[in-house]
């Protein structure tokens, strides 16, 4: 089964039911979803914004409870998303995706976005 770790905007736009093929694939068991702490956290004050605190946990919850496995900060990922960091100019939560994928020793699926493309971070993939 492929692994892959998903960035806050990558749920934010599941949620929205864009890029369907993509979830299916990973509703059918084909692929297990990762999240960073930080970025779930992201999900959470968008959908927080959007939806008021009730419905955002909730969401939430059925996110964690769906099967995406929530990974916390821990000093080796701290490192790679510092480094991450200090050689692009980027998002510290979209570092955190980055070092998270490579904690896993996999990729991280953003949408696609301007300060990701032509950088050439290895574990950065598109869902699109």
């Amino acid at each position: 089964m492929k692994r892959v770790v998903l960035d806050s905007g990558v749920v934010l736009s599941f949620l929205e039911g864009k890029h369907r093929q993509y979830y299916e694939k990973i509703l059918k068991g084909e692929v297990k979803p990762y999240v960073n702490a930080v970025n779930l956290a992201e999900v959470y004050y968008v959908l927080c914004r959007k939806v008021g605190t009730e419905k955002a946990e909730k969401i939430v919850r059925m996110i964690i409870k769906s099967g995406f496995e929530v990974v916390g900060v821990n000093p080796l990922v701290t490192k790679y998303a510092s480094e991450c960091k200090c050689r692009n100019s980027i998002s510290m939560a979209d570092c955190l995706s980055i070092a998270t994928a490579k904690y896993l020793k996999t990729t991280a699926l953003f949408r696609r976005e301007k300060e990701l493309e032509g950088k050439g971070i290895d574990e950065v993939e598109f869902v699109d």
